[in-house]
């Protein structure tokens, strides 16, 4: 082989072990950024989970008291009725 043509291989092998180390740094920093991102989804995994609980119990209380006060109406209007009939005045009996 002419010496021209080493040199140009030379050059080559060259610019390939620079471009193979870029990319063997890439993959290193994609690794980290994947890892990083793994844990920011567990974290909020975590944090949905924290919140459906808050929210089913909130939902479960609200629900009771609604129970509660639909009753009290209902025993307030029966009271209310109640009152009306007898605060009536009956026509007298001659």
């Amino acid at each position: 082989m002419s010496e021209e043509r080493l040199e140009g291989l030379e050059k080559m092998m060259v610019e390939m072990l620079r471009i193979v180390g870029n990319t063997a740094a890439l993959i290193e920093e994609t690794k980290e950024d994947v890892q990083e991102l793994k844990e920011d989804v567990k974290q909020l995994n975590q944090r949905v989970d924290h919140l459906e609980e808050t929210i089913s119990k909130n939902h479960e209380e609200t629900l009771a008291l609604i129970d509660l006060l639909s009753a009290k109406t209902v025993r307030q209007e029966a009271a209310i009725y109640q009152l009306k009939g007898a605060t009536k005045v009956k026509p007298p009996i001659e």
